[in-house]
């Protein structure tokens, strides 16, 4: 059951008992949780009381209900506000004066009382966006707003603010003795009932399908559920190192399954890649902003409104750290290490596999795209990323906040908000409790020579793939699609970024910046910096201007459940 609406509020303005909720809610295990999506499918007044007595008396049960959502509850004089596990969206706050305001949309929340434009953002948070990054999971990007993590229930009473960890992920023992086999018999299961359990009543179905191996197993598996599915597939024809058809239409082409080409040579063609117009509240800051749009409009074209994608795939079952061979040996049930060495034999090891586990910031990792054109002062910002946005301390961690995450909620506010809605059927908790468990050596095995990357999925769904997925062991370089772009509208990028408000606050360095315009090799290789840099200028122009009510936050009524 999905629930278009708009959680936002102030805590001095009701009078009478509310809730509003918005997101995902599907069928779980606990009989009085489940009760709850029965009853709220029916009406709110029942679901109400039932949610209200959950928040009072057990909190604890929130976790059990299943589902993408949040919700606000104003109880007399005391406000709860509950971000899930799993809900995609942000949930900002803040206080003012004695006066909790709260809303999915960070506007909301800027005031006229406010000190306006650039000083609004934290400079270094700045930054954070121009490299592809995004604050923890309890900051925003503005200075005085706050995120609530999700997971976490926020309670406001008598002018005291608390917030409350309630949902977390139990880290469960591996599976003894258990064989490759067995992890991916467990995956399937899991990933079968998420889908069930998450495409309940949404028959007319599409999946955003690259062609790798996560997008092509969901795809596969609603198809064999018998959903009315079809396919959406970035294509980019004529740019070899990122363009992924030849498996996606192997993969439709298996089961039928309509296949629409979402293009991109268009877009290099007409420069239409950027657009000034587009309305975020916080920063898009990666590429691919506008393939999603049209991905959207195709959707909408179709009757489609939901569309599932294989996001987390790789965090879930692909290797998760710095990988050393004795690594993967020690992380193997005692039985299954002769065959592992046999099939090592002769296959070329590598040093590293997943670049950013070394301990080296992502910030870090990505300043070779950056470092031709900013200014000296904002590197060495970057060199000091550890101090305000440190790495994960944890697996654990790290799956939390690849589940949380601001660029994640502005595509989810900007585009995927009223028409079409993501899915994530990788996103649940029995999976990344999976995730936990599942062994290094289970990642990443040796087999025909050569390497392959989660062998658990490849294995889970061998039936339903076909052979050029199962086999298929390399990536194409979607990076190659932002180089032909920026190359072949250089002016255009330049243009836009050479009296930016970056410039105007040295992020970048103008000269530096011509240099790279002058230079194919430093054009290319600054390629994604560049797009990234137009995406967070482009969320600046929205935030200086943007133009909040006097002594009011600016919540619309738009879309409001409301109990009475």
């Amino acid at each position: 059951m999905y629930i278009k609406a708009k959680v936002a509020g102030r805590s001095s303005v009701f009078s009478k008992p509310e809730l509003k909720i918005c997101g995902d809610l599907w069928p779980s295990y606990n009989k009085k949780t489940s009760k709850l999506v029965k009853e709220l499918k029916e009406g709110y007044e029942k679901g109400w009381s039932i949610l209200e007595n959950i928040v009072l008396n057990q909190s604890a049960e929130l976790r059990e209900i299943g589902g993408a959502f949040c919700f606000s509850l104003q109880n007399e004089d005391t406000v709860f506000i509950y971000k899930s596990l799993l809900f995609k969206k942000s949930v900002y706050y803040r206080l003012f004066g004695k006066e909790l305001l709260w809303s999915i949309e960070p506007h909301d929340l800027i005031l006229k009382e406010d000190m306006s434009g650039l000083k609004l953002i934290k400079k270094e948070f700045l930054l954070l966006s121009c490299m592809g990054e995004s604050p923890l999971p309890n900051q925003s990007f503005y200075t005085n707003i706050s995120r609530l993590p999700a997971g976490h229930l926020l309670i406001f009473s008598k002018n005291e603010l608390a917030i409350k960890k309630i949902d977390f992920l139990d880290r469960c023992e591996p599976l003894k003795k258990a064989r490759l086999l067995d992890y991916a018999e467990e995956a399937r299961r899991l990933i079968d009932r998420s889908i069930r359990y998450q495409m309940e009543d949404k028959n007319n179905v599409g999946v955003l399908l690259s062609g790798g191996v996560d997008s092509s197993v969901i795809l596969c598996s609603l198809k064999n559920m018998e959903f009315n599915v079809r396919a959406y597939h970035w294509s980019f024809k004529g740019i070899p190192a990122a363009d992924e058809s030849f498996y996606a239409n192997a993969v439709s082409n298996k089961h039928k399954i309509k296949l629409r080409n979402i293009e991109s040579d268009d877009i290099i063609r007409t420069a239409s890649y950027i657009n000034a117009d587009w309305l975020f509240q916080t920063p898009y800051n990666h590429s691919f902003y506008r393939m999603f749009e049209k991905t959207k409009q195709a959707c909408m074209a179709d009757g489609v409104e939901y569309l599932a994608n294989g996001y987390l795939g790789d965090v879930l079952f692909g290797p998760n750290q710095d990988v050393t061979f004795k690594s993967l040996i020690r992380s193997l049930p005692f039985h299954e290490v002769p065959k592992y060495l046999k099939e090592s034999i002769g296959t070329v090891w590598f040093s590293k596999r997943n670049e950013a586990k070394d301990g080296t910031h992502p910030m870090l990792q990505r300043l070779p795209w950056y470092q031709n054109f900013l200014s000296d002062d904002a590197i060495e910002i970057v060199k000091d990323a550890h101090a305000f946005i440190p790495l994960a301390s944890s697996f654990e961690e790290e799956l939390i906040r690849c589940s949380d995450n601001e660029t994640d909620s502005a595509l989810e506010l900007g585009l995927f908000y009223d028409d079409v809605h993501l899915m994530y059927p990788l996103s649940t908790r029995e999976l990344l409790e999976f995730s936990l468990q599942l062994p290094l050596g289970y990642r990443m095995i040796p087999t025909g020579s050569q390497w392959v990357d989660k062998p658990v999925l490849r294995l889970a769904y061998q039936d339903l793939l076909p052979k050029e997925i199962i086999s298929r062991n390399h990536r194409q370089s979607l990076d190659a699609m932002e180089e032909v772009y920026v190359y072949k509208n250089a002016s255009q990028i330049y243009d836009f970024l050479k009296n930016s408000m970056l410039v105007t606050l040295k992020l970048i360095d103008t000269d530096k910046l011509k240099s790279v315009f002058n230079d194919r090799s430093k054009l290319t290789s600054s390629a994604s910096g560049l797009i990234c840099c137009i995406m967070t200028e482009l969320w600046l122009n929205k935030v200086t201007h943007n133009e909040a009510k006097e002594n009011n936050s600016n919540v619309s009524d738009k879309y409001f459940y409301k109990v009475f």
